[in-house]
């Protein structure tokens, strides 16, 4: 756990505090990657040197674009995590945004909070660990071009920007694990309460005869086959 734990952040670049913006505007009415009920499972770690829990229970699914949705309480309430994940569509390049917050802002992994013996160090994610994010089949190999975390102490007025690009790994297979961030830096412990996953990501343009295609038939059956 201590060797992953410490090299996490390998080739990790921290950008400077700005609001959590994807290039692709909401509004780009752009190519669906990924079916609109397609659900994915999630979970917020907190790490210690040798232990680990899921600040709010344990691994939960929730469907895509929906609105904040309760995945258990904060370490064991009163406050509940929340989240939710979008994807922003453009053309040939989406984003997805995975978003985990506290309701009412108290902070995900608290300063001196404790596992076992030995006090929390990392604030982690998992994604589509037991519950893969499933692309349509004609979207062809999922690249990722920027993969970057976005953590703030007061509820999204300014952020802390993780670049983590260099290190993931292509092509996407709809999973995300092993990734920690320190709670504690140079000026003193961080008390996050808000965090954003992004992924901006390229896949295949479908041919226009395709893409007629798709519309006359709908989405349905047009997964991507879980490998494994």
């Amino acid at each position: 756990m201590s060797r992953l734990l410490a090299g996490t952040l390998v080739g990790a670049i921290l950008v400077a505090a700005s609001s959590a913006t994807a290039q692709i505007s909401p509004g780009d009415a752009g190519i669906r990657t990924i079916d609109a009920d397609e659900t994915a499972s999630v979970a917020l770690k907190a790490f210690s040197r040798s232990g680990q829990e899921v600040i709010h229970g344990s691994e939960r699914s929730i469907q895509l674009d929906q609105a904040f949705q309760a995945v258990g309480p904060l370490l064991g309430g009163p406050d509940t995590v929340e989240a939710r994940w979008s994807e922003i569509r453009g053309d040939g390049v989406n984003v997805l945004q995975f978003e985990f917050r506290s309701r009412d802002g108290s902070a995900l992994v608290p300063a001196g909070h404790m596992i076992g013996d030995e006090e929390a160090q990392f604030i982690g994610w998992e994604i589509g660990v037991s519950d893969p994010i499933e692309f349509l089949d004609f979207t062809g190999d999922i690249t990722v071009t920027e993969y970057k975390i976005f953590v703030s102490e007061n509820g999204g007025i300014d952020f802390t920007v993780y670049d983590l690009t260099s290190s993931f790994l292509n092509p996407w297979e709809g999973m995300d694990m092993g990734r920690t961030l320190p709670l504690r830096t140079p000026g003193g412990p961080v008390e996050y309460n808000l965090m954003i996953v992004e992924y901006e990501y390229e896949y295949t343009i479908p041919a226009p005869a395709s893409l007629t295609l798709l519309s006359g038939l709908g989405l349905a059956g047009l997964r991507r086959r879980r490998r494994g």
